[in-house]
Formats: structure tokens, C-alpha cells, sequence
């Protein structure tokens, strides 16, 4: 290059420079929102077509998008996974602050993470039916716990007990085949591997994730019927939030929250909710008139720091977790008090290091004790349990071209002392009165993921996935006292077998998976079958067996771990329609299933006596149909849900008071802030054995029944400030089974108020 042309290339460079510090900068303000619900959309892609100007928008919804001054006809697109790309001119742009998207029925990625990056482990298990509950569903729509909102989903039945404890059972199956997840935190307990899902706040949760059937092997060796997963927001788009709820039996509860965002950089919040009811029994012929009263306290609290860079597209974030659940029951007709409290503390960090891809590291601490005094007529029970449990969790995921490799590795310590005293004129002083259990438990899963190569445009994807899993259990029971005059003589009590006792178990699970889309059009189906196994709980080891009238070795139930093989098919249909109508679009999904039982444990319960007594099924068997089928109209305005699930249970003791018939149906409205719910639905009779006080076991069976409730909310913005009114109304048809004094299938009103900032 002569001098010539390098004076020549200085006098542009000069050139241009001027006149872009010289020339005026056009700003485009505004906030992306949600066409139906006025939500607003954090990380959309604003930029302009051709161009390498853009921006994207906060966790507010808001954006500023800057433009050097320009004669051209230049075009803004607006682009997210879950919403159709919009489109519009810069003179359309500077004449609005508020450019509302419409959602898409396909989206980029079916399981939709609002945080930037987020990835769903869900993805990295072998393929099977999930449910992704996201939070415009649910958020400030007058739900007063989880235990509400999931019974919503044809699969789950919701079992409420009187203190206000709240379980769910998938498919036909146990409440502790369940495991409950709280951002990938285990909350069941090594007592009973049972969680109240009552205790769970669900302001600020982003989504509820539900896996269902035996098939994962992520989650540890219970998930006999499935997984729920709860996904607490990583970010909020508020400094501070207040909400009141009262309703029927003089309930009410206030929750307040706090929080501080610092440039999307690190988060820090705080959240407090206190809540009671007063239920008045319906008994006839008492003097005083006898109540049943619950209070319950929640705290939570979150510190999560992103650790990337500016340049960096995947999240690297750690954080700090404390949940705190207090609740406190008291029935005057049996003077019964009740306290149990729940403290978890978690550390976790995830991102991605080298090639090991969605890298995540979790441990939590957990305390939990149970406090409960009976007094009735035929007895007493004083029962006091103390159960910390220390969980660690390491995952990584490893990419190469046409295979990914899933490795974890769970390790959970648990320690229970607890002491039970009871008497009873009709039952026998059997069983353990005190004791210490250790247990430590260690888990091994590593999946591969093998992707054939398709070669074609529309079949995107063709996996084999094969996954092996190990565990392992160590039990250690020491301080065992029996209660007076019991011979040990079997196995919970054989001295020969009071110390350490332990179980290990192997499985193997293989799954195949195609996946075929286009813009309107996906199809997934998969096939999985493989096994399972459950270890017995420390409830089930310190319960009684149900022949207590020969104590021999050759009667005894068999105290060792429950195994399941399981075979599923299940396809799911998405159509998107591009023409101008009203319908927009439908999906289909179709899941048949069989689960086989060896060993399986029953628990049997004599009236009003709250002692467990077991024995086992040798061989038992679920399978079941379920499908479900949406329609999507007017922009997805309204949503119609219409879902069934038949089972066909083998041995109905040993899984009481399950429906194995029940369908839903969902009406949804969301329109300029409105939002309406409907849910209607029918499940039929539910049937369990109970053991009476001559050992003797009769069958109760509940009717079948149905019901309807409704939600409407509105929600109005006054600048920076929002206001939220929501009105339920629970089982309108007013079901008149009653249990233990009473309703569970009763009438309730809910009014909701909430404001924002």
C-alpha cells in the first residue's frame, strides 16, 4: 500500500468518526411483554435486522435499544424461544413503550427455563413422560400450598391428613414411592421418605417439574412412581412483595418478601409466611364444642452469584439456600398436639468446566423433628423423633459428537433417635419404645446417550440410551429398647440382627427415543423399560409385623428391599396451525405403562390408633393408560385440558385408597390481565384395608366423587407498582365424605390480595 492510499484510509477513518460522535443517537425504551397475561419477559433478543445493533431484555421485561441516526427503513426483531418473532418498523417502535409477543405453541426447547442459560437436568435422564408446571399457572392465583396446585394433574391424587399435611401419589402408587425435589435438594426423609408438601411456599417458585414412572435413575432408588421437582426462581423482577389470603375456617395467611438483584450479577432474597385455620368439628352430642386448629411458618432465604463472563453463554452460578417450616396442630376431640419443624441449609455451584458440560455440585443439612401426644379413650401416644440427614450430590455431563456421557454420585447420612410411647387397653404393648438408627446410603448413576445420525431435516434426533445404577445402604441400630414383656423374636428384633445390616442393589434401564419437527409439527415418542428398587424405610424397620399372635421366623413378614421392573411407551404430538383462525393449535400425549412388584410392603392402620403394622405382597402389579389432549385458541388466549388415566391394580391393599379411574378437565382464560381457571374432575372409588383390635383386617372403601373449582385474578400495574386480587373457590359440588371428623372433600373460599414493588 502506497502513501497515497494510507492518506486516503485515514481521511475515511477520520470521516466516519465524526460523524458518529457528532451524529444523534435514536433510543427505543419500552418492555416486552406477554400478549395474553401481560406478563413481562425477561432475556428477549432485541436487535435490528441486518445490523449488529441489539440488546436484550432484563428480568423486568425492560430494554433500551440505542440507534445511530439512519435514513433507512430499518426493522426491529424481537426474538424468544417461547414466543413468535416479532417484527416491526422503527417509526411502529418509537411510537409505543410496551411490544407484547405472542406465545408459541412449539418452542425452541420444551422444557422453557426463564433464566438465561438454565439448562434442565430432566434432559439429561432417559427419556419418559414430564409434566412442567410454569408459574404464570400458579403465581398469585390464590393456591394455598403445592398440595392444591398438583392435584390439578390427572396422574396425581393428593392424600390431606388433619393436621394439614398434604402428600401426593403418582399413578396409582404410594405417597413415599414419591420423591420430592426443591431445586434438585432431596426433602424426603430417611424416617419415612415422605414429604409434606404443605410446608413448601410456592411464591417465587418458577416451575414445577413432574417425572413420571419408575425409569429415572438420577433421583435415587424410591422414585417408585415418580419425581417432583420444584424450581425456586434464580432471579426476581421485585424489590419487595406482600400478600394476604382469608378464607374459609378462619384461615388466613400474610407472606412477605424481600429482594435485591445487582446487575443480573448476584441475588439476594428473603422470604416470611405465616398462616392458620380453625376447623369446628361437625359431631353431634358434644358438650363444649371441640376444634381442630393448624399454624404454620415458613422462612426462606437465597444468595445466588453468577460467575461469567461477559463473553460467556452457558450460567456458572453458586448459592446459598435456607428453608425453615414450623407447623403446629392441635385437635381438642382427642387432645392431640402435634409440632414438627424442618430446617434445610444448601450450598450449591453449577456451570461448566472444560467439556464437562451442566457441571453441578449440591449438599444440604437437614434437621427435622416430630413432637406428637395423643390421649383418647382406648390409649396414649407420646411420640418424639429426631431425624438430621446430610445429602451430597455431584453431577457432570460430558459432550462428544455422537455420544454424551451423565455421571453422579449421591451420597445421604442420616441419623433418627426417636422414643415412642403408647398404651393401649385392646392392643398388644408390642414393638420398639426407643432407639438410634444410623444409616448412610451411596449412590453411583451413569447414563449414555448414544445420538444415531439421522441425515434428515425432519427425524432430529434418534437416541439409544443405556443407564446403569448402583446403591448401596448401610444401617446401624444401636440403643434398641422393647417394650416391657415382648419377646425378640423376629427379625426388627433379633438381637443376631440389631446391629449393622446391609443392603446393596444394582440396576440397569434402556430407553430409545425419536424426535421429528419442523416449525409446526413436533412428534417425540420413546420406549423405556428396566428396573428398580426400594430400601426399607426406618419407619417400616421400626413397625410391627401383622401376625403379632406367633412371634416364629416362619410367619414374619420378609423385612428387605422392594424391586420393580417397569416397561413403558408413551408418544407426545404438538401441532402448531399457521392459518388465521381460531384454533392455534393441539397436542396429544399418550403413555401406557407396567410396573412389577416383588416384596412389596403393605401398611395396615387399626381406627384411630395411628401404630403401623406391615406385611408384604410376594408379587404385585400397575399398568395403566393415560393421555391428555390441549386446544389452543385465539393466540392461546383460552387453553382447554382434557386429560384420563385408567390403572389396573393387582393387589388394592397394597396401595390404599387409590383411584384407578380419573379424568380432569381445564379451562383456561388469560386476557389483558385477566386470568381464569376451571378444573373439574372425577375419580372413582378408593379402597384400603384397615387392621381392627382382633387382629382382624375389613375393607373401607371411599365413593367416588367430583368436583369443580374456579380461580379468577387480576392484576393492575400502576407504574413500578403492581396489585394482584385473586377469588377461589374449592370443590363447589360439596362432597359429603367425611373421615375422622372431618371434610376432606368440603367447600372452601379463598380471597387473595397482593401488592408489588
Amino acid at each position: 500500500m502506497n502513501l497515497k492510499q494510507i492518506l486516503y484510509q485515514l481521511f475515511l477513518y477520520f470521516c466516519i468518526t465524526f460523524q458518529i460522535i457528532h451524529s444523534e443517537t435514536i433510543v427505543i425504551e419500552g418492555t416486552v411483554r406477554h400478549l395474553n397475561t401481560y406478563q413481562e419477559i425477561p432475556f428477549v433478543n432485541i436487535y435490528i435486522e441486518d445490523h449488529s445493533i441489539g440488546t436484550s431484555s432484563n428480568l423486568d421485561g425492560t430494554f433500551t435499544l440505542k440507534i445511530p441516526e439512519s435514513k433507512d427503513n430499518l426493522t426491529i426483531i424481537f426474538e424468544h424461544v417461547s414466543f413468535d418473532t416479532m417484527r416491526i418498523t422503527l417509526s411502529q417502535a418509537l411510537q409505543i413503550d410496551r411490544f407484547y409477543m405472542i406465545p408459541r405453541i412449539i418452542q425452541l426447547n420444551p422444557i422453557a427455563i426463564e433464566a438465561q442459560g438454565n439448562y434442565s437436568k430432566i434432559q439429561n435422564d432417559i427419556p419418559q413422560p414430564v409434566s412442567v408446571i410454569s408459574s404464570k399457572n400458579f403465581d398469585i392465583h390464590g393456591y394455598v400450598d403445592a398440595g392444591d396446585l398438583l392435584k390439578n394433574e390427572q396422574s396425581i391424587q393428593v392424600e390431606e391428613e388433619l393436621s394439614g399435611k398434604k402428600t401426593v401419589a403418582l399413578r396409582a402408587g404410594n405417597s413415599d414411592d414419591v420423591i420430592i425435589l426443591y431445586n434438585g435438594i432431596k426433602m424426603n426423609s430417611l424416617y419415612d421418605n415422605i414429604f409434606d408438601l404443605s410446608l413448601i411456599n410456592i411464591e417465587d417458585i418458577q416451575h414445577f417439574e413432574i417425572i413420571k414412572g419408575s425409569n429415572t435413575s438420577l433421583y435415587g432408588p424410591e422414585a417408585f412412581s415418580g419425581v417432583v421437582n420444584i424450581v425456586p426462581k434464580t432471579y426476581k423482577n421485585y424489590n419487595i412483595r406482600f400478600t394476604q389470603r382469608i378464607g374459609t375456617y378462619a384461615s388466613g395467611d400474610w407472606n412477605l418478601q424481600l429482594n435485591y438483584n445487582n446487575s443480573d450479577r448476584f441475588n439476594v432474597s428473603y422470604s416470611y409466611k405465616q398462616g392458620s385455620t380453625k376447623r369446628e368439628y361437625d359431631d353431634e352430642g358434644q358438650a363444649n364444642q371441640l376444634y381442630l386448629n393448624n399454624k404454620i411458618y415458613n422462612h426462606s432465604a437465597s444468595f445466588v452469584y453468577n460467575l461469567n463472563n461477559e463473553n460467556q453463554e452457558s450460567s456458572n452460578n453458586v448459592g446459598l439456600l435456607y428453608l425453615q417450616s414450623d407447623l403446629t396442630h392441635t385437635n381438642d376431640k382427642f387432645s392431640e398436639s402435634l409440632e414438627n419443624m424442618n430446617r434445610i441449609i444448601s450450598l450449591f455451584c453449577e456451570g461448566t468446566i472444560w467439556r464437562i458440560n451442566h457441571f453441578n455440585l449440591t449438599s444440604a443439612y437437614q434437621w427435622y423433628n416430630h413432637d406428637n401426644k395423643l390421649i383418647f379413650d382406648s390409649g396414649r401416644i407420646d411420640q418424639k423423633y429426631r431425624n438430621n440427614n446430610f445429602n451430597l450430590n455431584l453431577e457432570n455431563k460430558i459432550n462428544f459428537s455422537k455420544l454424551d456421557i451423565y455421571l453422579a454420585y449421591q451420597f445421604e447420612q442420616g441419623e433418627l433417635s426417636f422414643i415412642d410411647n403408647r398404651g393401649f387397653a385392646s392392643e398388644q404393648n408390642i414393638g420398639i419404645e426407643s432407639a438410634s438408627f444410623k444409616r448412610n446410603e451411596h449412590g453411583i448413576a451413569s447414563i449414555l446417550k448414544f445420538h444415531v445420525p439421522t441425515n434428515s431435516n425432519f427425524l432430529k434426533l434418534a437416541d439409544l440410551d443405556l443407564s446403569y445404577r448402583y446403591d448401596y445402604v448401610d444401617n446401624d441400630r444401636e440403643n434398641i429398647k422393647l417394650r416391657p414383656g415382648i419377646q425378640p423374636y423376629y427379625i426388627n428384633y433379633n438381637p443376631e440382627n440389631t446391629g449393622n445390616k446391609y443392603w446393596s442393589e444394582s440396576t440397569l434401564k434402556f430407553s430409545s427415543q425419536l424426535l421429528a419437527e419442523n416449525r409446526y409439527l413436533r412428534i417425540n415418542s420413546y420406549l423405556n423399560f428396566g428396573s428398580n428398587v426400594k430400601f426399607p424405610t426406618l419407619f417400616q424397620q421400626i413397625s410391627s409385623p401383622a401376625s403379632i399372635e406367633l412371634y416364629t421366623q416362619a410367619n414374619e413378614p420378609y423385612l428387605g428391599p422392594e424391586k420393580n421392573r417397569s416397561l413403558e411407551i408413551g408418544t407426545n404430538i404438538i401441532q402448531e396451525i399457521n392459518e388465521y383462525g381460531s384454533l392455534n393449535g393441539w397436542q396429544l400425549e399418550f403413555n401406557y405403562f407396567k410396573n412389577y412388584y416383588d416384596n412389596k410392603f403393605r401398611m395396615y392402620y387399626s381406627p384411630g390408633i395411628p401404630i403401623a403394622f406391615y406385611d408384604n405382597v410376594s408379587n404385585a402389579d400397575i399398568s395403566g393408560l393415560e393421555s391428555n389432549m390441549q386446544f389452543f385458541i385465539v393466540n392461546r388466549k383460552i387453553t382447554l385440558d382434557m386429560g384420563l388415566s385408567k390403572y389396573f391394580i393387582s393387589e388394592k391393599a397394597a396401595f390404599p385408597f387409590k383411584s384407578d379411574f380419573k379424568y380432569v378437565i381445564n379451562f383456561l382464560i388469560d386476557h389483558a390481565g385477566f386470568s381464569f381457571r376451571a378444573h373439574g374432575f372425577y375419580e372413582n372409588e378408593q379402597t384400603a384395608w384397615i387392621r381392627n383390635t382382633q387382629n382382624q383386617l375389613w375393607e373401607v372403601t371411599l365413593p367416588g366423587y367430583s368436583n369443580l373449582d374456579i380461580h379468577l385474578n387480576k392484576t393492575v400495574e400502576l407504574k413500578r407498582l403492581k396489585i394482584f386480587l385473586n377469588i377461589s373457590a374449592r370443590n363447589l359440588f360439596d362432597s359429603k365424605t367425611v373421615l375422622e371428623g372431618i371434610a376432606i372433600r368440603d367447600r372452601r373460599y379463598y380471597v387473595t390480595f397482593g401488592v408489588q414493588y
